[in-house]
């Protein structure tokens, strides 16, 4: 069997603690004073890449559920999306192309319902640090996609607020404390991104039963760009097979910390001895003796 390298089951890194910290911050609140739709207005500074490809990405919450209208403005050029969010948070973003090189562009936020409060966390705009495809160009319909924004533009979410809001913001608000929400540090990126405890895998991260904080150790953007892009193409139908046993495995042995914590320390070994002697050396299902040579394991038997 041809060996790659650097192809072990840990993508070249281990899981560390670190990884699976929670982190909890508070979002930043903006109460209307009056006036359906409220508007609010942001402005940055940008430079586009030479694709002309300008974003903006976050996490929203509203206290009353309610629709959030998003204008990004770049030039002659305008991208206008809507988002339902409810008092859970919600990825937020959008994607814009053919912008000018460089200028001033301008986010506007809009909702009805009165003085619904919404909540934002890590809100930002400016020029994405785009992945590419095999052909060297970024696949921008992938980058759009509504399960992998904001965390694909790779902005930095590092505060509640990383843009400014415009001086003729037209409507007036009350700034307050908002909705705590939970980071966890990538384990590529090193950004601290949003997951909810209660919903596993609806923001930044896929959900992973067997992780301390049930998160994958890394964001959504580097599990597609950096570790399935990068090394599935590269990997053998063997070392495929064996990454899907593994996660079976583990489900098998949930409920044997000792086995379990043996299964995680090694490097791959005695995957299908392991279930084998599980079942007493007999097919769990007809309950037949089976040589260890003579079965493979298969995702609908397990």
């Amino acid at each position: 069997m041809r060996r790659l390298a650097n192809q072990s089951r840990d993508d070249t890194y281990r899981s560390n603690r670190d990884y699976q910290t929670l982190h909890q911050r508070r979002g930043q609140r903006f109460v209307p004073r009056g006036g359906s739709p409220f508007r609010l207005v942001f402005e940055a500074q940008i430079v586009a890449d030479f694709r002309g490809l300008v974003c903006w990405g976050g996490y929203g919450l509203a206290l009353t559920p309610t629709t959030l209208t998003a204008t990004l403005s770049a030039g002659d050029h305008a991208h206008t999306s809507q988002v339902k969010i409810d008092p859970s948070w919600r990825r937020i973003g959008a994607l814009v192309t053919a912008a000018p090189s460089e200028g001033i562009i301008r986010l506007t936020l809009e909702w009805n319902g009165g003085g619904t409060a919404v909540d934002l966390w890590g809100l930002g705009a400016g020029r994405p640090e785009v992945p590419t495809s095999k052909s060297g160009e970024p696949d921008l319909d992938l980058l759009s996609q509504s399960h992998l924004t904001p965390e694909t533009f790779y902005l930095a979410h590092q505060a509640a607020i990383d843009i400014d809001i415009a001086a003729d913001a037209s409507e007036r608000f009350v700034l307050d404390e908002g909705s705590p929400i939970h980071l966890k540090k990538c384990s590529y990126c090193g950004r601290l991104l949003p997951v909810d405890p209660a919903r596993l895998g609806a923001l930044a991260f896929h959900k992973h039963n067997a992780k301390l904080t049930k998160h994958q150790n890394e964001c959504r953007a580097c599990k597609k760009w950096r570790i399935n892009d990068q090394f599935n193409p590269i990997r053998t139908k063997d070392q495929l097979h064996e990454s899907s046993v593994i996660t079976r495995e583990r489900k098998l042995f949930l409920r044997e910390p000792e086995i379990l914590q043996r299964i995680k320390d090694r490097t791959g070994a005695g995957l299908k001895s392991k279930v084998w002697e599980r079942f007493d050396k007999k097919c769990f299902r007809c309950n037949q003796p089976v040589n260890l040579e003579d079965y493979q394991l298969d995702q609908t038997l397990m």
